[in-house]
């Protein structure tokens, strides 16, 4: 465990943390349990230090930090607080991960902070993927409902998520599928500054151009290519497993200055079609809101043939 953490007992006695889940842009994620009468609860606990590295801020205490650097990691003690916020505005949401409890605590000053994060444990989409290789064409249509569900409450409470990617997507043992990290999100009025991976960025967000609520479905529409296209994005080649780096920055180009989207590999031409719709360079010329690309979904579900394994 990093010295960096103080012990999860400190804030929720009787929670343990056990294994490392992974890293985001924004704070690591672990798997803590508490065990009391023989009963065993599971969480997931994202923890965001500010500063993370330790030895860069004593380096800068040591010269003196300047304002802006303080109100750099005073801002990023915004963003754990913001994706709290966001949490429990969503928590009716039932594709949104649940928020189970939060923290914040000062660690030495006003400049140090850790934001904890509680919510439900949940099986990521990687993962899943790692075992199965491609999702179903329906499974691939479901994902993209549950999403547009996600879509369209962040629309109602003026959000902006900005950080749709598979690796932020789980599945439930029931095969729904929840959105996770909320710890970019923005206000819709706000908008403007470029964040998020790049990968799955709409190109008016990577251009640093206003933008708006078809982002986040530029967005979505790059995930479901992507569950489309055997796991790779739009321009890469499908018939190799690897692509080196200067391949995959050729293929992000080609996207982020409008040239064509190819069509899938795998997807029927009904979903096909809904796809490079929500991947239009354009924003005015994708679905106009969550509720039109959820009824282009809706209007193909159950009626396309299984893919994939």
């Amino acid at each position: 465990m990093d010295t960096l953490y103080p012990d999860l007992e400190t804030i929720w006695p009787g929670w343990k943390i056990e294994a490392f889940l992974g890293k985001g842009l924004d704070g690591s994620v672990y798997k803590a349990a508490r065990s009391m009468n023989g009963i065993v609860m599971e969480s997931a606990v994202k923890i965001t230090a500010m500063p993370e590295d330790q030895y860069n801020f004593a380096h800068m205490q040591a010269e003196r930090v300047q304002d802006f650097d303080v109100d750099m990691y005073r801002s990023k003690a915004d963003d754990g607080i913001t994706e709290i916020k966001c949490l429990l505005m969503l928590k009716s949401c039932s594709h949104v991960v649940d928020i189970e409890d939060f923290a914040l605590v000062k660690r030495e000053d006003d400049i140090q902070w850790n934001v904890y994060i509680r919510m439900e444990l949940l099986r990521s989409l990687v993962d899943y993927l790692g075992e199965r290789q491609r999702l179903t064409e329906n499974q691939i249509i479901k994902l993209g409902l549950d999403l547009s569900d996600v879509l369209l409450q962040c629309e109602k409470n003026n959000i902006i998520h900005r950080d749709f990617k598979i690796e932020n997507t789980y599945i439930t043992e029931e095969g729904e599928y929840k959105i996770g990290d909320f710890g970019i999100a923005i206000k819709s009025d706000e908008a403007e500054t470029k964040k998020g991976n790049k990968n799955y960025m709409a190109p008016e967000v990577f251009w640093e151009r206003k933008y708006g609520k078809t982002s986040d479905i530029y967005s979505v529409g790059i995930m479901l290519y992507m569950l489309a296209n055997g796991n790779k994005m739009p321009f890469f080649d499908t018939d190799y497993f690897w692509a080196d780096n200067e391949e995959k920055e050729q293929a992000f180009r080609r996207r982020v200055n409008g040239e064509k989207i190819p069509d899938t590999r795998y997807a029927s031409r009904e979903l096909n079609s809904i796809i490079l719709k929500a991947l239009s360079y354009e924003p005015e010329n994708r679905y106009r809101d969550a509720k039109a690309l959820m009824g282009a979904l809706k209007s193909i579900k159950g009626h396309q043939t299984d893919q994939g394994s």
